[in-house]
């Protein structure tokens, strides 16, 4: 290589690697400001200007991650549910695209849309199954089949799969020690334990409302 040659070739490197630094300070920024209160605002801009700017498509990728969330925070539940969506079925990265569908899931059944959100945790553990978020998506729906709809069917059959296929996760530990008891309950007791479950969770979104 001659040496003209070579210095535009380092110029190039030494140009791409900060622009490779910028994004990953602006990402840092932007996430220091989401931990703050009423930071979604204030970072929004930030990771707006980096998707726009960035040759990286990590670096986009992971903005728009971020940038999901402060949709959601700032109200734009739509919005926020098709961007992530999106990046469930886009993005270059497999283990983005299943963090992804892990908060499409989080956020659907925080808004009360149950079904939808044990659909992208079904869909989570089946495309993603080797994913550490796996055993997780898992164990959600077999603990929404058992406290909230009293399912024993449903729920043994879940936690019996997350055994079987994740044998050395913490999920697979918390199932195997739920399980013993699980099998002896009679309908009386599910139905039970599920009300009570249901009756707290109110209480407590009704405490929480009161406190803000």
């Amino acid at each position: 290589m001659k040496r003209g040659a070579a210095i535009i070739f380092l110029g190039l490197a030494i140009t791409f690697a900060g622009i490779a630094i910028s994004a990953a300070e602006s990402l840092s920024d932007a996430l220091s400001i989401l931990k703050e209160q009423d930071g979604a605002s204030r970072a929004k801009p930030i990771l707006e200007k980096l998707i726009a700017e960035t040759s990286r498509e990590t670096d986009r990728e992971k903005a728009q991650f971020y940038l999901s969330g402060c949709e959601y925070q700032l109200g734009n539940i739509n919005h926020a549910f098709w961007m992530l969506d999106r990046l469930g079925r886009g993005a270059s990265s497999e283990n983005l695209r299943a963090a992804a569908l892990l908060r499409l899931a989080m956020l659907r059944m925080e808004q009360g849309q149950d079904m939808e959100g044990l659909a992208s945790y079904e869909a989570l553990a089946r495309q993603f199954s080797k994913s550490k978020y796996a055993p997780m998506a898992i164990m959600v729906q077999a603990n929404y089949w058992l406290l909230i709809k009293g399912d024993k069917t449903r729920s043994l059959s879940l936690y019996e799969s997350l055994v079987q296929k994740h044998p050395f996760s913490e999920e697979a530990k918390l199932a195997l020690s739920t399980l013993p008891g699980l099998r002896k309950m009679t309908p009386s007791e599910i139905r039970k334990t599920s009300e009570k479950y249901v009756k707290d969770m109110k209480a407590t979104k009704l405490k929480l409302n009161k406190t803000l």
